[in-house]
């Protein structure tokens, strides 16, 4: 807050942005019982609201009468909209052109700088930035869930540079920001291509044994076995695995909870290295009946109701061929066809799961696959690896061009522009008592 403005820059709450045909308000208290899906007015939510972007997620609606009745503020295009809630706190965009009537909820704070005030757009960026974030997360409260009052927001301290220069900042931040986009899609879309190339690859290997296959019973040394559902330990408990463990088709042995198991003998449920784990049922279809392997060193740990435990002869079917059949489409189409939903939930049972074809090489065949396409998955891990780190950097860059922005190091300045305060006498004139106060403090 301290750090020396540029020349013709002045520093200003943003309350002090709003002129007086601006706005600076909460959004409206619309309760469930006033919305109507088939009203006129689309109310707007925090699920709306990006960072830098307006998202269009939401699809409720309330009706102009009722929007009449509740005294609700109609959005503009080129409104700044600022979630007073997470994730993150006090991220800013400005609402669009092209959406007809809508009103939003009241955990966004609507500013609306007016026809004398700042660039919206510059004013959006401003928030968004490392040095008003940094603010607001000092001025949040909350336990359970944090938030910003609009009465706290409007104690946020932002840097004002000239109007001319406002523009220009504007348009160096898109800029650059169009270049990270750019940059973000080509990462993206490297990702999304992943599953299919693992697909593929799968294919690929298995397409001369399709007619060698035979039903999982078939390899098992004993029958499937579901696990426990056991409650939460309050105490001391015994480490029960989550649904959430199956990952890429491994099995996160440190995706654990303490369960209570009471009088039952847990290590009835505790799995060992080569294990295979099928879920049970989940809310999506493409992801019920997924598995898992059991890496070698697993700890004691048991696994619960929602897995179901897969035991191979391992002379017959290898454990790491059959994490790599298991998921893909070979099986996932069977598993699909099977499953059965009740209450929003799909399931699949131990019949279903033993029932299910696979392709069966020889068993030296099968250590090689498992062998090039452990290979291949660690290849992807790392490229995963590298996307990501590929991303934060992206995002970093971001704040670096904020924070440069709002601190004059972006754009020259230019000693021809109307300097900023100027423009604040301007703003402040158009509120009296806005000028009262400002002169009081200088």
């Amino acid at each position: 807050m301290n750090e020396e403005l540029p020349p013709g820059w002045e520093r200003v709450a943003l309350e002090d942005l709003v002129s007086e045909a601006g706005v600076f308000s909460d959004g409206d208290w619309v309760e469930s019982k006033d919305q109507d899906p088939d009203g006129e007015v689309r109310l707007i939510q925090l699920a709306d609201v990006g960072l830098g972007e307006f998202r269009d997620r939401s699809s409720r609606f309330l009706t102009r009468t009722k929007t009449a009745e509740l005294n609700c503020t109609y959005l503009k295009p080129k409104d700044v909209l600022v979630a007073r809630m997470p994730d993150p706190l006090g991220r800013a965009c400005k609402f669009p052109d092209g959406f007809g009537a809508c009103v939003t909820v009241v955990d966004v704070a609507i500013v609306r700088p007016g026809p004398q005030s700042v660039n919206p757009t510059w004013l959006m960026w401003s928030i968004n930035s490392p040095q008003c974030h940094s603010q607001i997360e000092q001025l949040q409260s909350g336990t359970t869930r944090k938030r910003i009052s609009r009465k706290n927001l409007a104690t946020i301290h932002l840097a004002v540079p000239p109007l001319a220069e406002q523009s220009r900042i504007v348009a160096a931040i898109e800029e650059h920001f169009s270049r990270l986009d750019a940059a973000e899609a080509a990462t993206g879309s490297s990702v999304n291509r992943i599953p299919s190339l693992l697909e593929a690859a799968v294919q690929a290997h298995l397409h001369k044994y399709s007619t060698s296959s035979a039903p999982l019973h078939r390899f098992l040394t004993q029958r499937l076995s579901n696990g426990r559902s056991v409650p939460t330990a309050t105490t001391d408990g015994f480490p029960v695995l989550r649904l959430t463990c199956l990952r890429d088709g491994t099995v996160a042995t440190s995706e654990t909870k303490q369960g209570d198991f009471g009088d039952v003998d847990p290590t009835r449920y505790v799995i060992e290295p080569d294990d295979f784990l099928i879920s049970r049922g989940n809310g999506s279809l493409h992801l019920v009946g997924l598995g898992g392997l059991v890496p070698a060193g697993a700890s004691s740990v048991a696994y619960p109701d929602t897995l179901i435990r897969a035991r191979v002869d391992q002379s017959r079917l290898r454990p790491n061929f059959l994490s790599h059949v298991w998921n893909s489409r070979l099986v996932r189409e069977q598993v699909e066809a099977q499953a059965r939903t009740t209450a929003g939930i799909y399931k699949i049972n131990q019949t279903m799961i033993e029932q299910v074809s696979l392709p069966i090489p020889s068993p030296d065949d099968q250590d090689r696959i498992a062998r090039q396409l452990d290979e291949l998955r660690s290849s992807v891990r790392m490229t995963e690896r590298e996307v990501e780190r590929a991303r934060q950097r992206i995002a970093e860059l971001r704040r670096s061009v904020l924070a440069d922005a709002f601190s004059g190091r972006l754009v020259p300045q230019d000693p021809d522009d109307e300097p900023a305060l100027v423009l604040l006498e301007r703003i402040a004139t158009s509120r009296p008592t806005k000028l009262a106060r400002r002169r009081a403090r200088t």
